[in-house]
């Protein structure tokens, strides 16, 4: 019998380790696959792309209570709405109806106290203020 020569064998074990390391991509790219939603995951802390917006009453009555946050009335202050860049609006949470979200201004744009506000519209907010 002969005798495998070098060249064979380095063929051979460099084609045993390609497939093996072809094997291991394919493993790793299906498991990446199947846990993309675990892996990928994409949350928007501002108001952009927030389109579910709060009905703004046609005439606001002073200290009308809007909504309720942990509890607390907020009212609305200031004269109906106000225009604010999305961007610059940070989501701090929902209300307590769950139906809307609650933003307030992000710390490097301006510092305007215990004010929150409701998306009412693209780039249009309405101001509230907790009822002491």
């Amino acid at each position: 019998m002969a005798k495998p020569r070098k060249e064979n064998l380095l063929f051979t074990a460099l084609a045993a380790g390609f497939l093996v390391l072809l094997g291991f991509v394919t493993i790793s790219q299906w498991e990446n696959q199947t846990h993309r939603t675990d892996l990928e995951k994409f949350a928007e802390n501002t108001a952009a792309g927030d389109t579910h917006f709060f009905p703004v009453p046609k005439e606001f009555k002073d200290d009308q209570v809007l909504v309720k946050w942990h509890g607390k009335p907020l009212l609305h202050v200031g004269k109906g709405t106000s225009e604010e860049h999305d961007s610059q609006m940070i989501k701090i949470g929902t209300e307590d109806s769950g139906k809307f979200e609650l933003y307030r201004f992000s710390a490097e744009t301006r510092n305007v106290g215990e004010r929150y506000y409701l998306k009412a519209g693209f780039e249009q907010f309405i101001p509230l203020q907790a009822k002491e």
